[in-house]
């Protein structure tokens, strides 16, 4: 489980790009800015966020996406941890939740595939 102990630093990257709050009014310009693409029910999708625990506004679009877990997957050898946000996997939801992904590198690790269960807002886009 050591290979796991930077997992949280990826989290810190993606969680802000897929968390729950409130988007910024103009997030591509921030300086906290982090923009980057995804993968998301097999659309490509580009996707900004100015901070951990924040929604990931869609651009060119009114969307946010917002996660309610986070799947950690190292390529090389298989493992994998699952993270779940607040109450996102509450009764209800789960017809609105799509998988978006994406892989990032790691020096140490290799390639670590993301995989996020979110939700669009507004609902039904």
């Amino acid at each position: 489980m050591k290979r796991f102990a930077l997992i949280p630093v990826f989290a810190v990257c993606l969680l802000g790009v897929f968390g729950a709050g409130a988007a910024g009014a103009d997030p591509v310009n921030s300086q906290k800015a982090f923009v980057f693409p995804v993968t998301c029910a097999g659309q490509q999708l580009t996707v900004v966020s100015t901070a951990p625990n924040g929604p990931a506004h869609v651009l060119g679009s009114t969307s946010n996406l917002l996660a309610v877990s986070t799947t950690f997957t190292i390529l090389r050898t298989g493992e994998s941890q699952t993270h779940t946000l607040g109450q996102g996997l509450r009764t209800g939801l789960q017809g609105d939740l799509i998988t978006c992904t994406n892989t990032i590198e790691d020096p140490q690790l290799g390639p670590i595939e993301v995989t996020v269960q979110a939700f669009v807002t507004p609902r039904g886009q």
